[in-house]
């Protein structure tokens, strides 16, 4: 069985404002046509609305205000005043292009509005129009603030600057990302990092970047770095768990397992997570003592000292593929996919095996088929597979048990993406050619994150044989001889 990673997905941008927004609704009133609000307004059904609303917003009860202040604008179109605490109110409440609105009205009534510019300026910035932003708070300059409150302007027109450059690389390494470009949004998020340290986000991704580009002792890293500045960042405590999976370091991996359970006890894959965890403890309770660094994994294949091959009479193997017809997620590419696996472990026997496709299941001795259905794949009582295969076989005694048949079967969809897509032809392939290993007697893991036969997929791992898998595999079958063309592909019986 390939175990699949649980969850690594992109974090979207969601940088907080690194400098103070006024609270428009403290602002000074701009005045109706000259006049100050208070004295104009006096006992008109305008001016009592907008002091109801004022005490509501003091109280900050914005979303109660807004009807208030649209009634009062209603009643005096005209005011700049109603307008103005509209604009405040709507700001408190997200609606910013509305905000924006009302404050651009205030600037219609009276257009030296200081404090509608300043707000406007700030709305933007708040939608991260950062171009707007910046052209407001400089029309805002051009009104004659002095002193530290233009300072202050000024350094805000800078950090607005720099959060807009940020942005720019962010929005970039994200389409990098999703597009399987890793290394290149590596390279803009680390510029994205030291424009913005702070921002959890940023690590998280630059998580994902390294994650992805196979560097993941620094993904771990860069996750850690995004819980520190968020503890409660779930995905980045269950993105931790799967990178030191991903590297074989089993014990680590549970525990950040765990601690994603344990932060998140009514989480939505609560029974994927915990399947994971039963997996892991299932590889550590297998563990051979091989040598990652070793020329082979015999050890682990080959596990209590019995070992399982197909036997000489059996070969060439006769295989069947289910077309697959009506599976979801189902693939055109997925059966050549299946065959050039076969092929890979044929050449990687040195002529020692071979196989024929066939054209029934009644001929074969090896049955391949599709699913799209995660619990199809379980093994040992998790779902947390990506295919399964199983032999079936006669102990003769002496630790040999001869393969008589074998069935694989493999999962189309993604079951950790929205939608359940169906998966990549990269890693049907890597799939394949872990699940004909065991197929071929190979039923144990590789503890080398390098190779085929790792027990997780892992970006480490290319979909190609390892030297080592190939080693393993000659190993298994070195007694066997070298009758079989290594060179050629098997075609279906009769044709």
């Amino acid at each position: 069985m390939l175990i699949r990673p649980t969850r690594l997905r992109l974090c979207l941008f969601a940088i907080p404002l690194l400098v103070r927004v006024p609270a428009a609704a403290a602002a000074t009133p701009v005045g109706d046509g000259g006049q100050k609000a208070g004295r104009i307004a006096g006992a008109s059904a305008c001016a009592r609305l907008i002091e109801q609303a004022r005490t509501l917003m003091a109280q900050k009860r914005y979303d109660e205000a807004v009807p208030l202040l649209r009634q009062a604008v209603s009643e005096e179109s005209r005011s700049a005043t109603a307008h103005f605490y509209l604009g405040a109110a709507l700001y408190h409440t997200q609606a910013l292009p509305q905000a924006i609105a009302e404050f651009q009205s205030v600037l219609g009534i009276a257009p030296g509005t200081a404090e509608a510019t300043f707000n406007i300026a700030g709305c933007y910035e708040r939608l991260r129009d950062y171009d707007s932003a910046i052209t407001w708070y400089e029309k805002y300059l051009q009104m004659g603030p002095s002193g530290a409150e233009a300072a202050d302007v000024r350094r805000r027109i800078e950090t607005i600057k720099k959060d807009r450059e940020v942005h720019q690389l962010f929005k970039e390494s994200h389409q990098m990302l999703e597009s399987k470009r890793a290394v290149d949004a590596r390279f803009l998020l680390e510029r994205a990092a030291k424009l913005q340290p702070d921002s959890p986000e940023i690590h998280y991704n630059l998580g994902m970047a390294y994650h992805n580009s196979g560097n993941l002792p620094r993904a771990i890293e860069e996750f850690q770095n995004a819980l520190k500045l968020k503890p409660d960042m779930a995905d980045a405590m269950l993105n931790i768990a799967s990178s030191y999976q991903a590297l074989g370091q089993k014990q680590e991996a549970i525990g950040w397992f765990k601690r994603y359970l344990a932060a998140n006890p009514q989480a939505p894959d609560h029974k994927a997570v915990s399947d994971m965890i039963m997996s892991l403890q299932n590889e550590i309770s297998k563990q051979s003592g091989d040598d990652p660094r070793g020329p082979d994994f015999y050890a682990s294949v080959t596990r209590s000292g019995v070992v399982r091959r197909w036997p000489p009479a059996k070969l060439p193997i006769k295989v069947f593929i289910d077309s697959g017809a009506g599976v979801k997620g189902m693939r055109e590419s997925y059966r050549q996919v299946l065959i050039e696996a076969l092929d890979a472990w044929m050449r990687a026997s040195q002529g020692r095996l071979a196989y024929e496709l066939v054209p029934s299941k009644e001929q074969a001795d090896f049955l391949c088929d599709w699913t799209a259905s995660p619990g199809d794949v379980t093994g040992e009582g998790s779902e947390s597979e990506q295919g399964v295969a199983r032999i079936f076989g006669r102990d003769h005694g002496h630790g040999v048990v001869e393969i008589d048949r074998a069935t694989l079967r493999v999962l189309t969809v993604d079951r950790e993406k929205e939608g359940a897509p169906p998966v990549s032809d990269e890693v049907m392939k890597k799939t394949c050619l872990h699940e004909t290993g065991h197929a071929l007697g190979l039923m144990g893991h590789s503890p080398n994150s390098h190779d085929v036969m790792f027990f997780s997929e892992s970006p480490t791992v290319w979909p190609v044989l390892s030297k080592r898998d190939k080693a393993t595999l000659v190993r298994l079958y070195e007694w066997y001889p070298a009758r079989f063309s290594s060179t050629t592909s098997a075609v279906p019986a009769g044709e």
